[in-house]
């Protein structure tokens, strides 16, 4: 039987990380669960963790300023509507309005303890939507949302439209989308009003990423769907039921990426009917992914932030 060589070990570990399909390590030395992840320009992006952390970096992630938003709250989401202004939002009906950076936050939370918001973003500079469930309504599951129009300093509670909203899609036309169970809705005046779209009843979606006419959904037992016109109709590309996507990222009409925890990466080439498992650069649960300029930026478990040089 042949034993490898420590030179031959090395250059088998060497080989390894050169096919991790062009995945960066990035350092950070902050051991928290990175839930969320946003950049308004290259240089300068923010993070939250489960513990209430918060995390700013204005040299492209070179160095990161850590802070505390919350103890209390477990953070799910971060969204800026510029390097001053952002909010970041979690479980306990947390949220939370920075107006210098991160360095103050104002607890402006709008619902009650019960509510647990998984995604904020905004529309515009003025606008911005909260989506969640609400786990102290009759039915399990139900959603919950609200809608500010003054720059996140008051929030008005949408009417009902269904179970379990999650995440937020903001195209550059100004139509907002987030899945809801068996439909998607979405609003084409910044959220004043609402239309349906009706999905698929048994595979609820975690994710959404719109891009032009490409749609791409996932979410848990291997869901994953795709639209070819805009989010207005939808195809099951169902993928391995072990599998649960949380984070979908849309580069163009063609290439985009689906993830989730233990290190499922896929990638499409092909507008979601096709996908390919990508070898990453480390082993975590990934929970978020963000696009700025031609990088790709995936976050998770253990402080563990990646990124990947897109074309």
């Amino acid at each position: 039987m042949k034993t490898l060589s420590v030179t031959t070990l090395f250059l088998l570990m060497l080989a390894s990380a050169a096919n991790a399909q062009g995945w960066q390590s990035m350092t950070l030395n902050w051991n928290e669960t990175l839930t969320g992840v946003a950049f308004t320009h290259p240089d300068t992006g923010f993070l939250v963790s489960a513990s209430g952390g918060f995390a700013q970096t204005v040299d492209g992630g070179k160095t990161w300023k850590t802070t505390v938003v919350n103890e209390g709250v477990k953070l799910e989401d971060v969204s800026f509507a510029s390097g001053n202004r952002g909010l970041v939002c979690g479980h306990r009906g947390g949220l939370f309005l920075t107006t210098d950076g991160g360095r103050n936050w104002l607890d402006i939370s709008p619902g009650d303890t019960n509510h647990i918001y998984f995604d904020v973003e905004w529309i515009d500079s003025k606008t911005a939507l909260l989506t969640g469930m609400d786990r102290g309504a009759e039915a399990p599951m139900a959603g919950v949302a609200y809608h500010s129009i003054d720059t996140g300093h008051t929030w008005q509670r949408l009417e009902s439209m269904g179970m379990g909203y999650s995440e937020i899609n903001v195209s550059p036309d100004g139509t907002v989308c987030f899945p809801s169970y068996g439909q998607l809705l979405c609003s084409h005046d910044k959220g004043s009003s609402w239309t349906k779209i009706r999905t698929f009843n048994d595979s609820p979606a975690r994710t959404l990423s719109i891009f032009g006419k490409t749609g791409l959904m996932a979410g848990p037992h291997g869901m994953c769907a795709i639209s070819e016109d805009s989010g207005k109709t939808w195809t099951l590309v169902l993928q391995s039921e072990s599998s649960t996507f949380v984070t979908a990222e849309l580069i163009d009409e063609h290439s985009g990426y689906i993830a989730g925890p233990k290190a499922i990466m896929m990638r499409t080439a092909d507008g979601g009917k096709t996908w390919e498992r990508e070898l990453l650069v480390k082993s975590f649960h990934i929970l978020d992914m963000c696009q700025i300029g031609n990088r790709l930026y995936a976050v998770g478990s253990e402080g563990s932030i990646i990124y990947k040089i897109i074309k």
